[in-house]
């Protein structure tokens, strides 16, 4: 089963509404928000767009009227939930190689948002949580889903080094307060940081390399192995155009692929590329193009990044080319964007 661009697993959905459930809310309208069958058991591969997914936290908030739900779910999550993806994490030496190796496979549990690890001094480390960029999604469900991520993160880590009471250094959201401060104090051990830089924690880097409580190298061999079968047949059923992308997607560090490249990487020729995708209605350029926007705005909300090296990671050599592409994507040059998101510019 293909899984679509900004989509996660439907399991992330069903522990939403089992927990919302737990507190008083009729599941089967949660099931309609998501469009998922409550008589189905829990399915990984069955992914659902991400828009639905931050509308379902939209309503879940909304109608229990508690700030602090996202993080207490988040906090209650269950690494085992994703079965092979999660095992794999689990089976790994340290934090370091659980962070390498899930991350080609992070595409079974979610697709146009991810978690990225940052060394950014020898006393710093950083992952960092990247959300999906839809412009249509209830604010309130982005915020709730975002403090969801950090703290499902936060409970995994503390699962896999064995510590139930970690806390990091620092816990951050970009997103304005909008909870009761002794609340979250209470929920992650320390008062997190409203209107930062950044969604995620820091930590010291040594701890990325302490051995984890579940380590084993068999088992890891047998996940791996589990996660890349289940992401073939991810890729196997996805259309030429969703492989293009991710193909591009993987490039968008300043080295963007070129059509014959990635015609070369999926075994056919530039020309039988561009029918392919012709067929899907769609062509290369115009997902060259799609997936610089999305990453353009995705860079634009970082503070560390300036216009030139966002116009250069989204693989413009001219910074006036970026910023002429941007105002036709979004009507906005590159600084108003970042303005309106309320990031001060680099």
């Amino acid at each position: 089963m293909a899984a679509p661009p900004n989509s996660i697993t439907s399991v992330a959905a069903l522990g939403l509404i089992g927990a919302a459930a737990g507190r008083g809310l009729s599941p089967l309208p949660l099931f309609a928000t998501v469009g998922l069958d409550p008589s189905q058991g829990p399915n990984p591969d069955l992914h659902i767009p991400a828009l639905r997914y931050l509308q379902l936290w939209d309503r879940v908030v909304r109608e229990l009227r508690d700030p602090s739900f996202a993080a207490r779910t988040g906090l209650a999550f269950e690494l085992e939930a994703l079965e092979g993806f999660g095992f794999l994490a689990m089976s790994c030496a340290n934090l370091a190689q659980a962070y390498e190796r899930t991350k080609a496979y992070r595409a079974l549990y979610n697709v146009g948002a991810s978690w990225e690890l940052d060394r950014l001094s020898p006393e710093t480390a950083r992952m960092r949580w990247e959300p999906w960029l839809l412009l249509d999604a209830p604010e309130i469900g982005r915020r709730c889903a975002n403090e969801y991520a950090v703290a499902e993160m936060l409970t995994s880590v503390r699962k896999l080094i064995g510590e139930p009471e970690f806390v990091p250094a620092r816990i951050c959201f970009r997103h304005p307060a909008r909870q009761d401060m002794a609340a979250l104090r209470s929920i992650f051990g320390r008062s997190p940081e409203f209107e930062a830089e950044f969604d995620g924690f820091e930590v010291s880097p040594p701890l990325l390399e302490r051995p984890l409580a579940f380590s084993n190298p068999a088992l890891r061999a047998y996940f791996e192995r589990q996660c890349t079968e289940a992401l073939q047949g991810f890729d196997g059923d996805a259309g030429t155009t969703a492989k293009v992308r991710r193909l591009i997607v993987a490039g968008m560090n300043g080295q963007l692929p070129t059509m014959a490249a990635v015609a070369r990487t999926l075994g056919m020729s530039a020309r039988s590329l561009h029918r392919s995708l012709e067929a899907e209605g769609t062509k290369f350029n115009a997902i060259v193009d799609d997936v610089r926007r999305e990453f353009a705005q995705r860079y634009l909300a970082r503070k560390s990044l300036n216009l030139g090296e966002v116009s250069y990671l989204v693989g413009f050599s001219d910074n006036s080319a970026f910023f002429k592409a941007f105002k036709r994507w979004t009507g906005k040059k590159p600084g108003e964007y970042r303005a309106a998101l309320g990031v001060s510019a680099a």
